[in-house]
């Protein structure tokens, strides 16, 4: 039993090294992509707009911290209705006795997935959609390739995509998952004058709310779906109709 523990521990951490080399190699990419097709005040504008907290709004920052949270807390509470159990949050009594390493860990996941994904998606990729097209085909667009940008990690073991596995119910769900946040996230974007933080503290309050789901299929589901309605209330409403500009 030691043996395979200490065989299954090295194959994690490969797992994991080949992840974080995935992670800087494709910040690398987005990071040139973004320097080599800008000037000098472009570039003060993409920093300007990465750190500006002051660009998001009241109800950004509601949505961000609460609305998100709460449509994960309600996918948890459907699902805990669905199996007939308890609601219980078993990693919450852990995280809090742990605290100062939770934070850390925290800090370290901003970086490694919101953070060095969000200069490329939302900082560079975004703005250069919605020169040809509108808000709606733009955030698609963004969704599926930032979707595929994920696949490679369903195949490396020790990774979040790489414990679902590929071809399972969730590795099929992602897809509109994914879409459907790059369509809020979009819309929070250009609702907030092109403020790649939001983007950034979106992304990050995402992976954080549906990282502490139940890990059964029924309640990324059921996530999915809430997603997929509040998405599709935002387009009903007009949040997608036109891009932020300076004029606007």
């Amino acid at each position: 039993m030691g043996s395979f523990r200490h065989h299954e521990s090295k194959e994690r951490n490969a797992g994991l090294g080949s992840a974080r080399r995935w992670v800087i190699w494709s910040y690398h990419c987005r990071h040139s992509l973004t320097y080599s097709n800008s000037d000098k005040r472009a570039r003060r504008d993409f920093w300007r707009r990465t750190f500006s907290f002051g660009s998001i709004s009241v109800g950004g920052y509601l949505f961000i911290f609460v609305a998100i949270p709460a449509l994960y807390l309600i996918a948890v509470l459907v699902d805990c209705l669905v199996h007939k159990v308890p609601l219980a949050f078993p990693y919450y009594s852990q995280i809090l006795s742990r605290l100062p390493v939770a934070i850390q860990v925290s800090l370290f996941l901003i970086v490694v997935g919101p953070l060095t994904e969000e200069l490329g998606w939302r900082g560079f990729a975004l703005d250069r959609l919605q020169a040809k097209r509108n808000p709606l085909t733009s955030a698609l667009i963004l969704g599926v390739v930032w979707w595929a940008w994920h696949l490679p990690l369903f195949f490396i073991r020790g990774t979040t995509h790489g414990n679902w596995g590929f071809g399972s119910p969730w590795f099929f769900l992602f897809l509109p998952f994914t879409i459907s946040l790059s369509v809020l996230i979009t819309w929070l974007y250009n609702s907030n004058r092109r403020s790649i933080v939001s983007a950034i503290l979106i992304h990050f309050t995402s992976n954080t709310a549906s990282g502490l789901l139940p890990a059964t299929t029924t309640a990324f589901l059921f996530a999915t779906c809430l997603l997929m309605v509040t998405a599709m209330l935002v387009v009903v409403c007009g949040g997608m109709k036109s891009a932020w500009t300076r004029e606007s």
